[in-house]
This record gives C-alpha cells, structure tokens and sequence, in this order.
C-alpha cells in the first residue's frame, strides 16, 4: 500500500511539471529525436527553407505539443519568409508550451520585434502599390515624350535641309565672262591668231582656279550635324572631315567655322 502511494505521488508530480514546463531538457530532447523534425533541421542547413518548414509542420502534426517544432517554425516565419504573422503563432505556442524554456525571454521580444514589422507591412503596404503605379506612369510618360521630342528633331532637320536647298536653288550661280571680255577686242583689232588663243587660254581658267583655292565657309547654326551639312553642300562627308581635321564629327558648336571643299 506505501509503495502505491510513493508511485502515485510520483506520477502527479511528474504530470504537474510536465504541464508547467519545467521539464525542458529531457522534453526537448524526445521532441528533437522525431524524424521529422530532424529532416526539418536538415534542410535548414542546406538552406531549403520552404522544405523545412514542410517538415517541422509533419512534426507539429504528430506530436501538437513539440514546443521546439513550434520555435523553428517561428524563427523561419520570421527571418526568411518575412511572414511575421505565422512568426507570432508559433512563438506564443512555443512560449505556451514551455513558458520556462531558456528561449522564453527571446522569444517574448521576437514577438514584440514581429508585431512592429507586422505593423509597417499593413501600413506600407498600399503607398508602396501606389508608388509602384505612379513610377510606372511616370516612365511610360517618359518614353512618350523622348519620341515626342526625336519625331520633332527629325522634323526641323528636314525643314532645314529644304530651307537650305531652297535658298541655293534660288541664288543665280555667276558664270565666267569670257566672251564677253573677247568680243570688244575682236571689234578694235584684227582677228586673234592661233598663238595668241593659245596664250589667252591661261587667263580663260584662271578664275576656277581662284575659287578652287578659296573655299566656301559654312557658319554651324542650332540642330545642325556634320552629315546634314555636307548633304546640303553635295559633297563627300570623308573630304568635308579632311578639309575640316580639328573638327569633331559629334561635337559641333553654334557658330562654329567649317570649310566647305
């Protein structure tokens, strides 16, 4: 009868610090020996996160009191999913499973810790969608306006080139007076002879000559480039660049000289 009586004192006692949590270490203990949870702290350190949490929940599911299934489940929530909800969960699981535990005061701040973040996600939430919408209309505005802007450019180009075509077309191009200088001799004196002709022939060229020596100057004006200039001039872009060897191609400035070969 004494014996029974010692047995049964044993086992209340044993049940009482079962439920208060002060049997940590060798409770610990049997829950970290499941298969489960020792897949789950396998794929922790092969860093598959989704995969542990699969497997600490199995170990949730067969045994609902595994306060350390809970707090590995409630520091993955927290640091890697960033699901700070789930994270409270299982802490306060954790903590009312083994309120002792030598987690217990750590896991009360992480808790804290998630509600603060938990906060900022809720209120962060929505400004950040409107952000986002906002930034996306603010670059599609921006691409409009670049093609807005090159559409013109290549508009004022073209009405340049025809404004300079049209002002060479209309200016007379003089011509040599040859003849004009030959006729009144041939009236005073008798008719040339060959020799004669053939020494005036020099002063005939001459004047192509002189304007082959001087060449044109073109004033760079607002929009102009190097390949429209040498387009409105007919000539080579390649003979315009060596007329012009201190010019740079991409870097033309407003009132800027160019010689014109």
């Amino acid at each position: 009868m004494t014996r029974f009586a010692v047995a049964l004192a044993s086992a209340l006692l044993a049940g009482s610090l079962l439920l208060g949590g002060c049997l940590p270490a060798s409770r610990a203990l049997n829950e970290q020996e499941d298969s489960n949870y020792l897949n789950g702290r396998a794929r922790v350190s092969s860093l598959d996160y989704r995969g542990a949490i699969e497997e600490f929940e199995k170990a949730i599911a067969n045994n609902p009191n595994s306060s350390s299934a809970h707090l590995e489940l409630a520091l993955l929530h927290e640091e890697q999913m960033h699901d700070y909800a789930a994270a409270i969960y299982h802490y306060e699981k954790h903590l009312k499973l083994r309120p002792k535990s030598e987690y217990a005061e750590r896991a009360k701040e992480r808790i804290k810790s998630c509600k603060m973040d938990l906060v900022k996600t809720e209120v962060l939430g929505p400004v950040n969608q409107g952000m986002q919408r906002e930034l996306e209309r603010l670059a599609n505005e921006n691409i409009a306006l670049k093609q807005r802007i090159e559409t013109l450019e290549s508009q004022l180009n073209a009405r340049q080139a025809a404004a300079v075509q049209a002002v060479r077309q209309a200016t007379p191009v003089p011509q040599p007076q040859t003849q004009a200088v030959a006729q009144p001799q041939a009236v005073a004196e008798p008719r040339p002879s060959a020799a004669s002709t053939v020494l005036e022939s020099p002063r005939q060229t001459s004047a192509p000559q002189r304007a082959a020596q001087n060449p044109r100057v073109h004033i760079v004006k607002s929009g102009e480039k190097l390949t429209t200039i040498a387009r409105d001039y007919g000539v080579d872009l390649n003979r315009l660049m060596q007329a012009n060897p201190g010019v740079s191609p991409t870097r033309l400035q407003i009132g800027q000289s160019l010689k014109i070969p």
